[in-house]
């Protein structure tokens, strides 16, 4: 089927290299990364929940995402 000596092998690998290259490729497209940048409503400025929202902020800076915290006026 595939030849015999270095040419089959050849054959092969090349044919194990495409097939993997298609599932990353898939598993890339259909299951994205986690966004970099989450946004987060807390109440108004001055509040517990604000104190609260820049610990969460300095808890998600620890792993490269960046929280923006939305207080809570009226949008």
């Amino acid at each position: 089927m595939w030849g015999s000596g270095w040419s089959g092998l050849f054959k092969g690998l090349v044919a194990a290299l495409c097939i993997v290259s298609i599932i990353s490729l898939a598993l890339v497209y259909f299951i994205p990364a986690p966004p970099s940048k989450v946004v987060m409503a807390t109440a108004f400025k001055g509040a517990s929940f604000e104190y609260y929202g820049r610990q969460y902020r300095d808890i998600f800076a620890r792993s490269n995402v960046t929280l923006q915290i939305s207080s809570g006026e009226c949008l």
